[in-house]
Formats: C-alpha cells, structure tokens, sequence
C-alpha cells in the first residue's frame, strides 16, 4: 500500500482452532468451546421435535437440540494502545483471560485480531484486563466494563477496541464497539467490510483504485464505523473481484491519504478492512489491514495482512 512517503509493511497475524482452556470460571479439562453450554434439564427429547414431559425439543433421531454458540473475537485497533487480554463475566462465571488461558505470552496487540471463541449464546459483561492476569478481577488502565452485551446464538462477531488510550482509559476517548460479523457468503458472492478506525480523522471516503480513477465505495464514514447498514457497521455485498487497490481520503478532499496494493476478494470470502493508524503518522502509521474473517485460523490469530 502506498502512502505519503511510507513503505509496504506485510503482517500475517494467524487465528487458532477452537477448544483450549480458558482459564478462571472454566472446569479443568473443559473448552472455550464446551464451556458454557446451555445444560438439559428436565425430561428426554421426544421424536420430530417434540418434547417430552418437562423436556425439551428433540431432534428427529430423538437426541436433544443443541443450541447454537455465538462466537467471539478482539480487534486491538487503538494506535497508540497497549495489549489488554479480555474476560467475560455470565453471573458467578468468569470466562477468562481468553489469551491467557490459551498460553499466549503477550496479550491483544495493536493491529491482533484474534481467532473466534465459543461461548453460550447469553447477556455478558466484557471486561480488559492486564496482560499476565491470572484472574478476571483487575480493569486494565481503569477502563468501563461493557455491560449487557448479548451474544445471540449462531452469530459471529468482533470485539474492537477504538480510540486513543491514555493512562487512564477515558469514554471521550477510548471505546468498545461490538460489530456483527458474517458467518457464511454465498456462492458468487464476496462480502467486504470498509471500516474506519482512525481517531484522528472525523469524516474518511473509501472507494477502490486512486488519484483520478478514485471511486467512492462508502463515503462520509465516521470514526467507529463502516457507513453500511442500519447500525453502519455492516458488510457490502460484492461480486468477486482481483486487483482491487483500496484507498482512503478525507471527506470533500481530492488526495489520496493511503493506497493498499492489489487486493484480491474471492467468491464465499467475507473480509474486513480496517483502516487504522494516525493521520500525522504519530503515535502510528496510517495503514489498511485486509483480514479473511472466514479463513481457518492459526496461532489463535486471523489471517490478516497490514499494509
């Protein structure tokens, strides 16, 4: 990606698998995955989903339904932030620290994006915390709790941290933003998230191609936002497409802040780009990050590329 005098920086931050323990809350030996599961009570399922007494629906083999998990991933785009590991709180249980409990030394850096983790679908409260926690009791540099926030069942999404972080984490100036992920695209189909998460530019244009064959994808995006959608914070549904160069720009003006190299968005893909960093280049570069959301993880990462 070109931009003002800056050179290409390529990044591959890899997602994991699912299934490893998560640390304080969790049972020994039970997973990210199992852990949490809504538990059967009362009667055997009956057949072609009825019930039997006191129970709950069955399949048509008579095995009770599962419901489905919501999962769960953390976007650090703050620029000028530390790592943080994150837990989330269901009453008495404490999930997490989720990097923690995964032996990963370090925490959620700037420009991670971690794999997804399984949880039961439920109303959480998510908290950061000091990496190197060995509980989910600390609040790291003082920050909120993000309360009531509802895991629906079957749903993907991302836990992004935005803003600037100070000593002490302010609301004026740091946030949590809970944006709603895909979990399928159909054939034929690519679907492409353009997300602005600089904190020092109020209003950006994304489009595709630059300098006079610039053109204009979304436009007027606010900082936290991807301007799709009711909520803006969606997807656009795309035909697939190779050699795409994305670039960025102020609202009402005709320079070209950043420019990635050709990108490539293939057929059942569904893939964020955010774009992060400082305008002035201070406390970070301006950069896009091109992540595969539906890519297999590795080393609890997402695949994701920095440009």
């Amino acid at each position: 990606m070109t931009k003002r005098g800056h050179g290409l920086l390529v990044i591959g931050l890899m997602l994991g698998v699912s299934g490893v323990n998560v640390g304080c809350g969790a049972e020994e030996g039970v997973t990210v995955e199992e852990y949490g599961r809504l538990p059967d009570r009362g009667g055997d399922g009956g057949g072609m989903g009825e019930g039997g007494p006191g129970g709950r629906g069955g399949s048509d083999d008579g095995r009770p339904e599962v419901t489905p998990q919501s999962e769960l991933r953390v976007a650090h785009l703050s620029p000028n932030g530390a790592a943080f590991d994150v837990c989330l709180i269901h009453g008495d249980e404490r999930l997490g620290p989720l990097m923690g409990g995964l032996g990963v030394e370090g925490g959620i850096k700037y420009t991670s994006v971690t794999r997804y983790f399984s949880f039961a679908p439920g109303t959480y409260t998510i908290r950061l915390v000091d990496v190197g926690a060995l509980d989910c009791e600390s609040h790291f540099l003082g920050a909120s709790d993000m309360d009531n926030v509802v895991l629906a069942p079957g749903r993907r999404s991302t836990l992004a941290a935005l803003g600037e972080m100070d000593a002490v984490l302010t609301a004026e100036r740091f946030r949590l933003e809970l944006l709603p992920d895909e979990s399928s695209v159909a054939s034929g189909s690519t679907s492409v998230r353009l997300f602005h998460a600089v904190p020092d530019a109020k209003l950006v244009d994304i489009g595709e191609g630059s300098g006079a064959a610039f053109s204009a994808v979304v436009t007027e995006v606010p900082f936290g936002r991807s301007g799709v959608g009711a909520d803006g914070l969606g997807f656009l549904s795309l035909l697939p497409r190779s050699g795409t160069t994305i670039s960025v720009r102020l609202t009402d003006e005709a320079d070209d802040l950043i420019t990635s190299p050709p990108l490539t968005f293939h057929s059942q893909q569904a893939s964020s780009v955010f774009v992060v960093g400082n305008l002035d280049d201070l406390p970070r570069p301006l950069a896009v990050m091109h992540c595969n959301d539906l890519a297999e993880p590795s080393e609890h990462m997402t695949n994701c590329q920095i440009f």
